[in-house]
């Protein structure tokens, strides 16, 4: 007896749901793990707006002043340009938020490709209870074909022809069950696990969708949010370049020994100054750019930077909106068809194929027609499979653009 009965694959290691998935995917993906450093990284920059610079110390020693021996002490402090440091802390926030977006749009993307990948499991079992249904009608047929031979009521051209329907039956399902492995391993891999993780299919198909001919909504899908981010941190650089060109304060304090005999004010009296006679001096100071076309210059690529990202904006906003539309008329273009299979085509199906098996028992029909007749109901529930699962690749895609 010939069935479609294969060695048996590897098992999968674990059976995982797809909202178990969807949350180890999230907190387990490398991608997802390093986006989520990333912001925390941008988090703690944010601390280093306010940031002073160096303090400059020094200790000189030496006959600087004279013919005895004298220690100086030199500290100076400067400080970051005037109103940098607000407009650096602004930028660090703006940057953080960008952070957090991209973040929220990975998450977004790893759902998607995790539930198309549930989705192409799910069709890929579909189609394997399908095979297994026909193959159960193709045995009968061979038992009965078995029979006419013995009796002499047909030659072996009948079982032969049967018997390569029946392996062409096999290598759909061997093909089948090597995809459905690809993707467990895929899934395997998604989870940071080892072997093959099997999804666990409910498979209840939604036609639903949302279907919004306003595109207002995709102004709040974190690619767009992302982009409008990048405009502001791009416009608040352009801030920081300026900012860094202004005038800088700086103090300095000078403590030092001048040995020797040193006169009075009226030149009355000499008094002798040993190094335990300190003198002070103190300094304030503006530093400002006396020559700056090349600060010039960077301020202007920053404003050209800005634009880029404006016109970058624009641009996601488009492709969005290109490809909602696109997936929305895919969407009614497949819920139609499945629409015509399911009121038109599937009802009659079963029916026809009891009808050919118990004619081609009886005679009434010839192992040509029956296998034609099974080869061509076999296709059309293949091809309602397929329909189904892009159908639910289509919701998904319109769930990812509609769902923030």
């Amino acid at each position: 007896v010939i069935g479609l009965m294969l060695p048996a694959l590897l098992q999968a290691q674990e059976k995982v749901s797809l909202p178990d998935a969807l949350q180890k995917i999230r907190q387990m993906n490398p991608q997802a793990a390093a986006a989520n450093l990333h912001a925390e990284y941008r988090g703690a920059i944010r601390g280093t707006a306010k940031m002073v610079p160096k303090t400059y110390a020094e200790l000189e020693g030496g006959q600087s002043e004279g013919p005895y021996f004298d220690l100086r002490l030199s500290a100076s402090q400067n400080f970051q340009p005037m109103g940098l440091v607000k407009r650096q802390q602004d930028l660090y926030n703006a940057q953080y938020e960008s952070a957090l977006l991209q973040t929220a749009l990975l998450q977004k993307d790893l759902d998607k490709l995790t539930r198309q990948l549930y989705n192409q499991y799910a069709a890929g079992k579909a189609r394997l209870l399908l095979l297994e249904k026909m193959d159960t009608l193709l045995q009968k047929s061979i038992r009965v074909s078995k029979l006419r031979v013995n009796a002499g009521e047909s030659d072996k051209m009948e079982l032969v022809n049967l018997e390569l329907l029946a392996n062409e039956w096999i290598q759909m399902r061997m093909m089948t069950e090597s995809h459905q492995q690809s993707l467990r391993r895929r899934l395997a891999i998604l989870l940071q696990m080892e072997g093959e993780a099997e999804p666990v299919i409910s498979y209840t198909y939604s036609p639903s969708a949302p279907i919004l001919a306003d595109t207002g909504f995709l102004q709040k899908h974190p690619a767009v949010l992302l982009r409008l981010q990048d405009v502001k941190a791009a416009a608040l650089f352009t801030k920081v370049e300026e900012a860094l060109y202004n005038p800088e304060w700086f103090v300095g304090f000078t403590n030092k020994s001048v040995t020797g005999w040193q006169s009075s004010k009226d030149n009355s009296t000499e008094t002798f100054y040993d190094m335990g006679n300190r003198f002070f001096s103190g300094t304030v100071g503006l530093n400002f750019p006396l020559f700056n076309k090349g600060g010039k210059a960077r301020v202007a690529a920053a404003g050209i930077q800005e634009k880029y990202s404006t016109a970058m904006q624009d641009y996601e906003v488009q492709q969005l909106k290109l490809a909602y539309s696109q997936s929305l008329t895919e969407w009614q273009g497949l819920f139609a068809q499945l629409k015509h299979y399911e009121n038109n085509v599937l009802p009659g199906l079963n029916s026809v194929l009891e009808t050919a098996l118990r004619r081609y028992q009886t005679g009434g029909i010839n192992y040509l027609e029956w296998s034609m007749t099974t080869r061509q109901a076999l296709q059309t529930e293949l091809s309602y499979i397929d329909v189904r699962r892009q159908l639910e690749d289509k919701i998904i895609d319109l769930q990812y653009f509609n769902e923030n």
